[in-house]
């Protein structure tokens, strides 16, 4: 059997090493800790982002693009601590309009169904990262990503399976029953 300490020091070495991964991805993102060193509490289930001054919860960081980019952190890392364990956990992760921090009520969408937005260097940067890890870890993880944003660069566009305008939807009107 292992001892109550050999669990704790265990615990502690994954998660030490799924703060460095966080951490090392922090700047591939558009947000406002990314010189600050993450860390995961797996008693109080949030992120802290530290400095050498202070430590911040995720509730204390106050954006919700600060929360969008430690959700997507915590995610990533703990799917790549699983594949690289060969864990039996599902290799998959679904995000519903990840871009929606930054596009709220009243956003425009142009005729041809492009968003503008101020923040969209943001997103973008936001989507090279969720690919350079689905990439990392190619062919062992896939993000599906339900999202009205719609970027020109090729490798936003190759990832594109539907787009759902103009009527077309992910549950056909058809199959709804009108009774």
């Amino acid at each position: 059997t292992i001892s109550q300490e050999e669990k704790e020091n265990k615990i502690n070495a994954i998660l030490n090493k799924i703060n460095i991964i966080m951490s090392s991805w922090s700047n591939l993102i558009d947000w406002e800790y990314q010189n600050y060193n993450l860390r995961f509490d797996i008693k109080k289930l949030t992120i802290f982002a530290d400095s050498d001054t202070k430590s911040e919860s995720l509730q204390q960081m106050g954006s919700g693009e600060n929360w969008l980019a430690c959700h997507l952190l915590i995610h990533l890392a703990l799917h790549k601590h699983f594949i690289d364990k060969k864990r039996p956990v599902p290799n998959f992760l679904i995000l519903d309009q990840p871009t929606q921090v930054h596009y709220p009520k009243g956003y425009k969408e142009t005729l041809d169904g492009k968003l503008e937005s101020s923040d969209e260097t943001a997103d973008k940067r936001m989507f090279e990262f969720i690919f350079k890890v689905v990439i990392e870890l190619s062919p062992n993880l896939q993000v599906i990503i339900m999202d009205h944003a719609d970027f020109d660069e090729d490798n936003f566009q190759n990832a594109i399976v539907e787009k759902w305008r103009n009527g077309q939807k992910l549950v056909p009107l058809k199959w709804i029953n009108k009774d």
